[in-house]
């Protein structure tokens, strides 16, 4: 299954970390051309903001071989952490070119009943006082191999 989506020059993936769909401009970056597996570099950092509370939301990542790779700046609870990208059917619905050439999709209203589609489900809360607990972890049902 593809974990990614070109149209016109745009590459598309779905970002566990932000929840949504990235599109970058495949012409700026070192993408292999694999729609399955992609690895793109550099890495790729996109700020949105500042809002009005004055923060900026951060996402700094690499993709490597289908594999997506949060660096500790981002601003997300997936910071440090190494994921699969989702098949993009696991997270949006009706991906395709409409007849005027315009890309079309929309997200999913329910996904793996364990994560809701993300591919992230909440961590162990009950792990005991001073122990380290991740509060995120991978879905087990969407994809075996994430870490």
């Amino acid at each position: 299954m593809a974990r990614a989506f070109e149209h016109k020059g745009q590459l598309l993936f779905w970002c566990p970390g932000c929840n949504g769909m990235k599109s970058i401009d495949a012409k700026r970056w070192n993408w292999d051309g694999n729609l399955d597996e992609p690895t793109l570099s550099p890495s790729i950092l996109q700020k949105v903001g500042p809002f009005q509370d004055g923060h900026t939301d951060v996402c700094h990542s690499f993709v490597t071989k289908g594999r997506i790779s949060y660096c500790a700046d981002c601003t997300h609870a997936m910071a440090g952490h190494e994921y699969d990208l989702p098949d993009l059917v696991t997270v949006v619905d009706d991906l395709g070119v409409t007849a005027e050439g315009n890309l079309e999709w929309r997200r999913k209203e329910s996904g793996c009943p364990k994560c809701n589609g993300t591919g992230i489900m909440e961590g162990d809360q009950s792990a005991p006082p001073g122990s380290i607990r991740r509060l995120d972890v991978p879905c087990p049902e969407c994809n075996p191999r994430r870490s």
